[in-house]
């Protein structure tokens, strides 16, 4: 007979167990004590579209699959006596939702939780934040795209609790009395990993639980990039000190050590998202002959008639691609993710939740609930204000298109613009209170999102900030999610795994 440590991979939206396979792998070449096993199991009950179906509902099944497993494997002779999870993206979310039944239904009385962390997960909801019309249109179409998932994820959904308020389930679980929260307390290690460039949908804010973003830039201009030295230098010779974490260089970000922030800061927008658009015309348009004239008369007859074919043919697949592809593809998604909606909502109604939503456990907040109900209900009101502000606005008001402050003029620096701090210290809205230096850093969250993250800062969590450069599918990256055919633009996703599998993991 062996004691068990029973360790759960769960994935996310649209996800496989197979998505898992290289944490799996590494996981298992562990070395642990002769008298312990590690069992490592992938969750298989809520493949591919089943996680339409609700992160309650999802939480349901990875209970009911744990408890099966548990039982059978003490069945067999062995024990479960340790107990793992690991998350990625909207898994993360689903485990933190399924800790909360087994603390609920006393599982931990006799099993030990060491380690839950998550990936890429959107603890914070994928609300996004700010109040133009494209922002709101976003946020009030996207929800219906993604099943009951999509309403909790934007915290559109209203579950009852016994204050018989109706709350999103989101904001629910991070509240300190309830179930889900004291589960987290209960585990020897809390941690989670954030990809900081090219994850908008988990960027740092919402995976890593902060109240701002200082890597926005990364995203906002892509010219700019943290060098090895953990660097960000401008061109008006200010610049934003990083460090990495010792032996994960380049990849890891260390949350605890000190960053230095001198001089303005101040950077332009870059039109990358415009030249992403161009870039992909540019490759079906034929060249304009103009350009060309005066090598094209040095080219022989063959060559010309060549490059006339060449240049039909990118026509020809640009117009196939703008008449009859894209909008082909366009009415299969929106069909066939119907139909799994529609799925969705009869497996929903056919199975039944495990508890009874009253026994959530939370004190009568019947202020704070009812401020909150009604905050959901402006957020509808800001799509009809947005549209109209976009009809009646003759152009945009807002000049400033810099996440970094800017007290001093362009080209110089000053001694009184440099302070130091930590990453860890500036996920909290405290703490950046007291730089003015970073007032702009702070991203524009409803108040529930504000008070999520300040509930789940109050865990100790241990964040690792992930900075992907080969790739820009940086949320399949972070956990290696397939093979990637030694084409090495996986090669610091396995960093990460590494650095989880050998500082992280407790066996």
């Amino acid at each position: 007979m062996s004691d068990i440590h029973l360790v759960i991979l769960c994935h996310g939206l649209w996800g496989v167990p197979d998505h898992f396979n290289y944490i799996q792998s590494q996981l298992s070449s562990l070395n642990v004590d002769k008298s312990t096993k590690l069992h490592i199991h992938k969750i298989q009950s809520i493949a591919k579209f089943k996680t339409y179906d609700g992160i309650d509902l999802c939480g349901a099944r990875v209970y009911n699959e744990i408890l099966q497993l548990t039982n059978d494997l003490n069945q067999q002779g062995d024990k479960v006596t340790k107990f793992s999870i690991v998350g990625y993206s909207l898994g993360g979310l689903i485990c933190r939702y399924t800790v909360g039944l087994l603390y609920l239904n006393n599982y931990f009385s006799n099993i030990k939780p060491i380690n839950f962390t998550t990936f890429c997960s959107p603890h914070v909801g994928c609300l996004t934040p700010g109040n133009s019309i494209s922002v709101n249109l976003f946020n009030f179409i996207v929800p219906y795209l993604l099943g009951n998932s999509g309403f909790q994820l934007f915290l559109k959904d209203k579950i009852s609790s016994s204050s018989k308020n109706n709350i999103p389930l989101l904001y629910l679980m991070s509240l300190p009395n309830s179930i889900f929260y004291k589960s987290l307390q209960n585990f020897s290690k809390l941690s989670l990993y954030s990809n900081i460039r090219s994850d908008i949908r988990t960027a740092w804010w919402c995976s890593g639980i902060s109240l701002i973003n200082p890597f926005e830039i990364l995203d906002k201009n892509p010219n700019i990039k943290i060098d090895i030295n953990g660097d960000i230098n401008f061109e008006n010779g200010s610049y934003f000190h990083l460090n990495f974490i010792k032996n994960y260089e380049n990849v890891i970000l260390d949350v605890n050590e000190p960053i230095l922030l001198k001089g303005s800061l101040a950077y332009t927008n870059s039109s990358s998202s415009s030249t992403n658009v161009n870039n992909l015309i540019s490759e079906d348009l034929p060249m304009d002959n103009s350009t060309t004239s005066s090598s094209s008369s040095s080219l022989s007859i063959k060559d010309k008639f060549i490059n006339y074919i060449g240049r039909k043919f990118k026509w020809v697949t640009f117009i196939f691609k703008s008449t009859i592809y894209i909008p082909t593809y366009i009415t299969y998604t929106i069909i066939h993710n119907s139909i799994q909606i529609l799925q969705s909502s009869i497996r929903i109604f056919k199975e039944k939740l495990p508890i009874d939503l009253e026994l959530y456990k939370l004190l009568d907040h019947e202020p704070q609930l009812n401020r909150l109900k009604q905050e959901l209900l402006d957020q509808k009101d800001n799509v009809l204000e947005s549209v109209f502000d976009a009809i009646t606005s003759s152009k945009n008001n807002d000049e400033s298109t810099s996440v970094f402050y800017k007290s001093e003029a362009a080209g110089t620096t000053n001694d009184k613009d440099t302070f130091i701090t930590t990453l860890n210290k500036l996920c909290n809205l405290n703490n950046v209170d007291n730089h003015t230096q970073l007032h702009n850093f702070i991203i524009p969250l409803s108040n529930s999102q504000k008070e999520i993250i300040s509930n789940l800062n109050q865990l100790p969590w241990l964040k690792f900030p992930v900075y992907i450069t080969k790739t820009n599918a940086t949320h399949a990256a972070c956990i290696v999610r397939h093979d990637d055919l030694n084409t090495g633009v996986f090669d610091e996703g396995k960093v990460v795994v590494r650095h989880f599998v050998n500082e992280v993991f407790e066996v």
